[in-house]
């Protein structure tokens, strides 16, 4: 034996890998076929519960994405396959169509093929190179890389107390902005700098964040908190100086009245801002946390 991978396919392990694709011909037909396995045509071997699930899902997708699942032949007939309709919708639409699958099944608890979808959706992603990850309930989201990816999860799981609502909300849109082609770079700082801004106004019932409000308040309250400890104190006071340059850096993208649009900005600045604004995000809320502003409101 040696220490080659076994039994893997040769495009997976061999082929150089480009940056994550917006949309793929071969992922849309390999979902294509996923779904016709899971939702057959209707024939003499068809389950009468296979039967209504293509029945339901069809009715959903036309109330829910508000577009006709059948597809046009060349003669002008309407004829309801998943492959016309996979390959003739729009991504936003395939993605949303996935949501849908995995919520149909859970409404009717077929926890099964809710599981099933997911686990075959991520594999595809996956294989196929996609920009798109997928969570345990079927939403789609935009996939950066993998460091991104922890770094909004982990900004999420900080924000389950209700008093978080409005920040949280801010975090979740983010994904609407990334995922239009090409990404919204601008909307997605704006939203996380909200975020940070939202999460600064609660602590300290301040009408902005600028870096001069984050000085005035944020490091007495860090050089009490850490007081004994010489290393933290200096540590978390040049991470403090990091957070007010974040905030003076995002600022070249906020909407001001009377000054014109910025451009977006290239993608690898973009990113580091958003990341970074992730990783504030979660600090100040855990800061909130220890400094007992949840108990006081």
């Amino acid at each position: 034996m040696n220490d080659r991978a076994s039994g893997q396919r040769f495009s997976h392990l061999y082929l150089e890998r480009s940056s994550p694709k917006k949309d793929s011909n071969k992922a849309r037909f390999r979902l294509f076929k996923l779904a016709e396995s899971i939702f057959p045509r209707p024939g003499a071997s068809t389950s009468v519960r296979s039967s209504n699930n293509r029945k339901r899902i069809i009715d959903m997708i036309e109330s829910e994405l508000g577009i006709r699942f059948a597809t046009k032949a060349g003669s002008g007939r309407l004829v309801e396959s998943w492959e016309g309709y996979f390959g003739r919708i729009p991504i936003e639409d395939l993605l949303d169509t996935i949501t849908l699958m995995v919520r149909l099944f859970r409404k009717f608890g077929q926890e099964d093929r809710a599981k099933q979808v997911v686990t075959e959706t991520k594999r595809i992603f996956a294989e196929e190179n996609l920009a798109y990850e997928v969570d345990g309930d079927g939403g789609v989201h935009p996939l950066v890389d993998s460091v991104f990816s922890v770094t909004r999860q982990t900004a999420i799981a900080g924000l389950n107390d209700a008093r978080y609502t409005a920040t949280a909300e801010n975090v979740e849109r983010m994904d609407a902005c990334l995922l239009q082609n090409p990404p919204d770079y601008i909307g997605a700082i704006r939203l996380v700098f909200g975020a940070c801004e939202n999460l600064f106004k609660l602590m300290y019932s301040v009408p902005r964040l600028d870096a001069r409000s984050v000085g005035d308040k944020l490091a007495k309250d860090q050089q009490a908190l850490y007081a004994g400890h010489s290393n933290l104190q200096s540590a978390s006071s040049k991470t403090l100086e990091g957070f007010k340059d974040w905030i003076n850096a995002a600022h070249f993208y906020r909407h001001e009245q009377g000054v014109e649009e910025p451009n977006q900005p290239s993608e690898e600045v973009a990113i580091l801002i958003i990341s970074n604004g992730l990783s504030y995000v979660r600090w100040l809320a855990q800061l909130d946390q220890t400094l007992g502003y949840v108990n006081r409101s």
